[in-house]
């Protein structure tokens, strides 16, 4: 097999007989030897790529002084394909990420796009972090398939390959790393770019930093539970520590030697600490737009535990390293400030993170989202949380409605109704009005005091919140079936959708509604916020109880593309209020005086009446209708003006008759020729 020769600086010491390859930077009183290292065209190829989130902005400053190859070092930097109105190449070294290069000519077959990079002198690179570009078709050129290759020479074409990779889409940066390697010029091949236009908002290349990745072979895994065979040695992590001097991720690491010498004295110290798998539904703006879901919801997994403005708290996380990597949320109720919701980036390892202060978020619920389907990990993130306060959380299937009210009552004897308490740290005599009820695809997060009072009404009629939460999930799998969704549809996008329903009770707002990530609902602001919606969600449904909570989730997944907005999510709340015990809500009567010849004018429940009849005379008229919307066979709906004359010619594909001239009819939308010809065809 013909084999390459690469030329490889190291600088190297000896450890209780284990070779730690370390960084020249480390190497003032170390040897600094070169060798030439022959490398099989396998190994070559062989590239480990990661998503580049791991490191903080000031950590970043840091890293950066020690590993990045500086701005000044890099000559010139030339593409093949020209560029795209200004979008020129410099700009994709400028170390502004709101810029970015594009280049001017499409890969073809017969045309595959690259850059070169020329650095003033030969640098030892072994990662480059690629940053997609983040404004206006954001994920636009994203390198797919590609090829790096090496020269040591300062023009001609004698470049070599040092290895290639197939990756999925990530509209973050990334981190490619490869093996040690010299470059006087680095050649990048987009083999196979994201809508065949290369682009990268910013470049960034690195020299090989050896003792991150011993630290992170410490442990068995990510949460930091368990010694790796060969770190189970007080010796062994003393060494390991001494290499701590001088790196600029000192602070994070010498983290890692503390946790490894308290597992040393006791193997068993952290085993006992609050970990949750997390769940695999995918990244659920994606999920929404391949579904058509006008505003999705965010599939949250609680820790059952609240941060306090100005804590810090520690998460570990095990997760696939070449897979999406999940994040922290930090989820606000009642009085939120500047949103409900923070959002930090997780990566494997240790990782800490501090709440923002009193004036900036309330207490905040903890949770898990993670961005990513079965098939985009390895396998499901495991996360160990270190913080934080526990409250009561039912989880319906695991907790008892008994053991849930026990364990409200105890919390209620210490819970403040005083957000200020809250204003200066962690509080261990009093704690924070909130509580969570959590099914397998509900999230419900309310106060302690409100689901108290539901609880005691519920006491008196024989329900519980077993009860409850059996409703919400029979909701959840209506809701689904009226927008036509199957999983055992061939065709993906009419697969359910999987997302958690996310439903929080606020001290403000409106009545109710729906936003992206989550459906929200005004619980009035008396002093110890029991009445209204903090309690009203934890209740079952019943007659003239829950419209509001049918038509707001109606609002997040009715189908975006054929959208009456008001009167498509209705259909929901129609099919759901029926259900629980009471009518439809349509205004019939207003809508019977068309028959004595009577003018009438529409509102949202004479339109709902209309759609109605068709949802009583044709089975699952508008469930069919969605799933055109979604196929939109031979591109029948393209060319409409509008939400609603697509409504009108979805509604009839599916339902297999013309219904242009029943919509004229009732004055719901004025019938085109162009409507009544997709229709005829």
């Amino acid at each position: 097999m013909k084999k390459k020769t690469i030329a490889i600086a190291i600088a190297s010491t000896v450890v209780s007989g284990t070779l730690i390859t370390l960084p020249n930077v480390f190497a003032n009183d170390m040897t600094s030897i070169n060798q030439e290292s022959q490398v099989m065209d396998e190994a070559l190829e062989s590239i480990r790529i990661q998503t580049f989130n791991y490191l903080s902005a000031d950590e970043l400053v840091n890293y950066d002084d020690v590993y990045k190859v500086p701005m000044e070092n890099i000559k010139s930097i030339t593409n093949n394909g020209g560029q795209y109105a200004s979008s020129k190449i410099t700009l994709a070294i400028d170390g502004d990420k709101s810029t970015h290069w594009e280049t001017g000519k499409p890969n073809t077959d017969t045309f595959k796009n690259h850059f070169i990079v020329e650095f003033e002198e030969i640098e030892m690179i072994n990662r480059l972090v690629y940053t997609v570009r983040q404004s206006g078709a954001t994920g636009k050129g994203f390198p797919l398939q590609f090829e790096i290759y090496t020269s040591l020479t300062e023009d001609g074409d004698d470049f070599t390959l040092v290895g290639s990779a197939q990756t999925a889409q990530n509209n973050n940066a990334i981190e490619i790393k490869f093996q040690p390697t010299e470059f006087k010029r680095l050649k990048f091949v987009f083999v196979e770019a994201h809508n065949s236009w290369a682009s990268a908002a910013e470049l960034a290349f690195y020299s090989e930093d050896v003792l991150s990745d011993v630290i992170n072979n410490v442990f068995v895994d990510g949460t930091h539970t368990q010694l790796a065979e060969e770190y189970q040695s007080l010796e062994k992590i003393n060494e390991i520590e001494q290499l701590l001097v001088g790196h600029p991720l000192k602070d994070r690491y010498q983290k890692v030697i503390e946790n490894a010498r308290a597992i040393y004295e006791n193997p068993d110290v952290f085993k006992n600490d609050l970990m949750i798998t997390a769940s695999q539904r995918g990244d659920a703006s994606v999920e929404a737009r391949e579904h058509q879901i006008p505003r999705t919801s965010y599939s949250l997994d609680s820790f059952g535990r609240y941060i306090t403005p100005g804590e810090t708290i520690e998460v570990y996380v095990d997760a696939d390293e070449d897979g999406i990597y999940p994040k922290l949320v930090m989820g606000q109720i009642a009085d939120d400030k500047n949103g409900w919701i923070r959002t930090y980036d997780l990566k494997p390892g240790y990782n800490q993170i501090t709440a923002q202060e009193f004036d900036e978020m309330s207490p905040a619920i903890l949770y898990v989202y993670n961005p990513a389907l079965e098939s985009q990990q390895a396998y499901a993130p495991i996360v160990r949380l270190v913080g934080g306060t526990d409250f009561p959380i039912y989880r319906h299937g695991e907790t008892t409605p008994e053991e849930y009210e026990a364990a409200l009552l105890a919390y209620m004897e210490k819970v403040s109704f005083d957000d200020e308490d809250f204003a200066n740290g962690v509080r261990d005599d009093v704690y924070y009005n909130v509580t969570e009820l959590v099914s397998e695809n509900n999230t419900i997060s309310t106060t302690a005091a409100g689901a108290i009072a539901a609880i005691n009404e519920m006491n008196k009629t024989g329900y519980s919140v077993y009860d409850t939460m059996e409703q919400k999930e029979y909701v959840w799998q209506e809701v689904q079936r009226i927008s036509g969704f199957d999983d055992e549809d061939e065709n993906p996008s009419h697969h359910i959708f999987n997302q958690k329903f996310t439903t929080r009770v606020f001290t403000k707002g409106a009545f109710g509604w729906s936003a992206s990530g989550y459906v929200g609902f005004n619980g009035g602001n008396t002093e110890r916020r029991d009445t209204s919606h903090f309690k009203q969600i934890v209740l079952p449904f019943a007659p003239n109880l829950g419209w509001g909570y049918y038509h707001e989730w109606g609002h997040s997944i009715n189908n975006s593309t054929i959208e009456h907005l008001e009167v498509t999510n209705n259909i929901y709340s129609a099919i759901l209020h029926k259900h629980f015990g009471d009518g439809d809500r349509a205004d019939w009567n207003y809508i019977y005086k068309r028959f004595s010849n009577e003018e009438i004018s529409h509102g949202y429940f004479t339109y709902l009446a209309i759609l109605l009849q068709l949802e009583y005379y044709y089975e699952d008229a508008y469930a069919n209708a969605s799933r055109i919307a979604r196929e939109n066979p031979d591109g029948v709906l393209n060319g409409l003006s509008s939400s609603l004359e697509r409504l009108v010619v979805a509604y009839s594909i599916a339902n297999g008759v013309d219904l242009t001239d029943f919509f004229e009819d009732w004055n719901y939308v004025s019938a085109t020729d162009v409507m009544k010809e997709k229709v005829a065809h």
